[in-house]
């Protein structure tokens, strides 16, 4: 068994639509603990994954082999081969830029009065009683919702599909914060299931979400859960919060954090216009 150290960029091609699917089950693998993933980077081009690994040459070259099985898994090569350095003198490589999130800010304009089949609901200066739910896999969205509980000080529940729903009483609060993951512009079915069985009393919905972003996984979530909740009388507020969930590239990061504290803290505790 080789003790060398080192580290190798595998291009991999996958079947479209797996992106997640790959990034989970790649990404939270730890059957090799002498390897590890240091970068994770979706491209656009001949190749749809970037991935950085470094550690042992020997549990590096598994874990290649491991990914190669993977059913939606098409073609990998290796990029760079073991202690190869860029020679001083050459171009640096092609920075892969990583984008930023995207946050709708409660201030921005409303839709227009003619897309809307419900009136907006009437926002208070501020909530009194706001709670915090969520569901995840990866478990991104879970560390928003802490940061935006702990922001408001306020109750926060996790909604798996083992959940008691009847536990949660809906109607002791009068904001409630809904956040799931996108999963191929699907939201949680753990959450949906349950806002479809919660009864609801006359309290406002706010969503925050964390994806890849990749097409329009947000808006696509966004409707399907503002029509659950018209289908009962309630919708969300035009105003939601998304960020990247992308744990091997460390997102959602410290600026992702500020951000939702700072969304929650406008829809939940400040005036809005």
């Amino acid at each position: 068994m080789s003790s060398e150290y080192g580290s190798v960029y595998v291009l991999v091609t996958i079947q479209p639509g797996k992106e997640q699917d790959f990034v989970y089950e790649v990404g939270s693998d730890e059957s090799f603990p002498d390897s590890r993933i240091e970068k994770m980077v979706f491209v656009h081009g001949s190749f749809d994954f970037i991935v950085m690994l470094t550690g042992n040459s020997y549990e590096i070259d598994r874990r290649i082999l491991k990914m190669r099985k993977l059913p939606y898994v098409q073609g990998t090569e290796t990029l760079i081969p073991f202690k190869w350095e860029i020679p001083k003198e050459s171009p640096k490589p092609p920075k892969i830029l990583q984008p930023r999130p995207i946050t709708t800010s409660p201030t921005c304009p409303t839709p227009k009065p003619a897309v809307q089949q419900t009136p907006e609901p009437e926002l208070k200066t501020y909530c009194e009683y706001p709670i915090v739910l969520y569901s995840t896999k990866a478990g991104n969205t879970k560390k928003v919702a802490q940061e935006i509980a702990g922001e408001l000080n306020c109750p926060i529940k996790e909604i798996t599909k083992g959940s008691d729903f009847s536990a949660v009483n809906l109607r002791d609060f009068d904001m409630v914060f809904i956040g799931t993951g996108i999963y191929r512009s699907h939201p949680n079915e753990d959450l949906v299931s349950f806002l479809n069985s919660a009864e609801f009393g006359n309290q406002q919905f706010a969503l925050f979400l964390t994806w890849l972003r990749l097409g329009k996984g947000d808006k696509a979530v966004f409707d399907k859960i503002d029509g659950v909740l018209k289908a009962k009388g309630r919708k969300l507020l035009s105003s939601y919060f998304e960020c990247r969930g992308d744990y091997p590239n460390g997102y959602p990061d410290a600026r992702d954090f500020d951000d939702a504290r700072k969304w929650a803290s406008k829809v939940g505790k400040k005036e809005v216009p």
